[in-house]
């Protein structure tokens, strides 16, 4: 089982990968922010690039790429799945407690489930050498 964006989901299967996509009863709704930084080499190409990106044709794109497009107009042309709920980060509390919650190195959940898993890697790890060590036959001597 692999857990992952939607989008990269839909690419992988619009490639012919052999997988199935699972739309869980409740999600969370991922929107992909984009803005021209002070620093752009070009700003008035990118923020002609912005523009271009809010436009049907644009979006169009997004949705052939696997991403939900953001007008109504062009997301009526693609069938995404549809989860029966969709909540956002800001019904978690926003991003400064999502942040310290879940990922914060020394005590977020994701910390949790990963030193679990490493310890569960190492468990068996230990296992197999241990088997491998009592794996032996002496011959009658």
């Amino acid at each position: 089982m692999l857990l992952d964006y939607e989008d990269d989901a839909l690419y992988a299967q619009r490639q012919g990968e052999p997988i199935s996509i699972v739309t869980p009863p409740q999600t969370i709704l991922i929107e992909n922010p984009i803005a021209v930084t002070t620093k752009a080499a070009d700003p008035a190409a990118a923020k002609a690039f912005v523009a271009f990106l809010l436009t049907p044709a644009g979006q169009k794109i997004w949705g052939q790429q696997g991403y939900r497009p953001v007008l109504a107009s062009v997301a009526k042309q693609f069938s995404f799945p549809k989860p029966e709920k969709l909540f956002t980060i800001e019904s978690l509390g926003g991003w400064t407690k999502v942040n310290g919650s879940f990922f914060d190195p020394e005590t977020g959940k994701v910390a949790k489930i990963e030193a679990g898993l490493a310890s569960r890697r190492r468990a068996a790890e230990l296992g197999e050498h241990a088997t491998r060590g009592t794996d032996h036959h002496e011959s009658p001597g």
